[in-house]
């Protein structure tokens, strides 16, 4: 009876508003500091990598001066982790998805948009290690904040350029000094920026 639901919501959204569905692929330079926090001492790094953004979404157009793309996304950074890196062989840091709106003012064939939604990365690596234990989830949200500008190139397809921030904080981890004893608690923070060009195909 939901699924029924949804179908019936969506299709009316579309009739209504102009909605489609589209999906997307873009390429990205991630920029992360990384701030790893304990007792007695605290150290900071910044890293850098190139990332891959794929996803498919839909699109609410209720005037041709607005619209509102709705989206779900996948990121995999080639960014590494030198805290992560510490503690075992596996210092990648990935995204693991991410829904995201963006709120458009358009005027012709261009447009400026912010965008607002919620990330979630992957800490799995730190949980690999043997000695690291928390109550903190392997998969943590964070909110993710930005603006864009988007080029119409054709009827179905859009150029994009955008910046993503996120941050996200780990507290109560105990073993992530491998020097020191692994009851010492500790705290990881990330503060990463996403620079992101690609391109949208509506269906």
């Amino acid at each position: 009876m939901q699924y029924r639901f949804t179908l019936v919501f969506i299709y009316l959204l579309s009739t209504i508003c102009h909605a489609g569905f589209f999906a997307f692929i873009g390429t990205g330079y991630d920029n992360v500091k990384e701030k790893l926090k304990l007792t007695q001492v605290s150290n900071s790094e910044s890293y850098s990598g190139l990332s891959t953004l794929v996803g498919f979404g839909f699109m609410l157009q209720p005037s041709e001066a607005f619209s509102m793309p709705v989206s779900v996304e996948v990121a995999y950074s080639t960014a590494k982790s030198s805290i992560l890196s510490s503690l075992n062989n596996e210092n990648k840091l990935n995204s693991v998805g991410a829904i995201i709106v963006r709120p458009t003012l358009n005027a012709g064939w261009l447009g400026g948009y912010a965008l607002i939604g919620i990330g979630q990365i992957n800490f799995t690596q730190i949980y690999n290690s043997a000695d690291v234990s928390s109550e903190i989830k392997k998969n943590v949200n964070n909110p993710v904040l930005g603006a864009g500008i988007r080029l119409k190139l054709d009827k179905d397809i859009d150029a994009y350029a955008e910046l993503q921030t996120s941050k996200v904080s780990l507290l109560d981890i105990y073993g992530l000094n491998t020097n020191s004893n692994a009851s010492e608690k500790g705290a990881m923070k990330l503060d990463q920026g996403r620079y992101l060009v690609g391109v949208r195909y509506f269906l």
